[in-house]
């Protein structure tokens, strides 16, 4: 399938709750799998459908891959994500059992994409929070999981890498926080 060379619309939404007196509030995070960037860490969200405004696409996305209503949503920054495809540098090995080197040539692991992703902020409502569901398993590696800004911005590999989109935000708006 040949990709569009138009910029495409993502929505990806920071789904917070308030943290326990005197904790920090956290949000929403999970590993993709089956689509461009799997398995990079990603915020709930998709596509921006045709005559929707942010908010809604923020609200029907986040319910339709958590089962979460969101509250109080709102825009939070936006993003200039361009994806070009990554070749897998050549592998060589030698079969000492026949004494040939095979090769493979590189291949692209991802197609070249551009999207525009805009960022919403929305909250759930603490009694809310006990229907978090994986709504959606063949495109989430695993669960998902509640973190801090801080733990985003100093996590380990339990959380690297992150998609191309969250890894704009943090490099190209180094003091924005949610």
């Amino acid at each position: 399938m040949v990709e569009s060379q138009e910029p495409r619309v993502g929505v990806g939404c920071f789904v917070t709750r308030k943290g326990a007196e005197g904790s920090p509030d956290s949000f929403l995070i999970g590993r993709r799998q089956g689509s461009h960037g799997a398995g990079a860490c990603q915020l709930p969200g998709g596509h921006l459908e045709f005559n929707e405004t942010f908010e809604e696409c923020a609200i029907r996305e986040v319910y339709e891959e958590t089962g979460l209503t969101l509250k109080s949503v709102e825009f939070a920054t936006a993003t200039n994500d361009i994806m070009k495809g990554k070749p897998l540098q050549s592998s060589i090995s030698v079969k000492p059992e026949v004494n040939r080197i095979l090769c493979r040539k590189s291949i692209t692991i991802e197609e070249n994409r551009h999207y525009c992703t805009i960022f919403m902020k929305g909250v759930v409502e603490p009694d809310d929070v006990q229907n978090l569901r994986t709504m959606e398993p063949h495109k989430l590696d695993g669960d998902w999981a509640w973190i801090t800004w801080e733990e985003l911005l100093n996590g380990g590999d339990q959380i690297r890498p992150l998609f191309i989109p969250l890894q704009n935000v943090l490099a190209t708006r180094p003091s924005f926080r949610i």
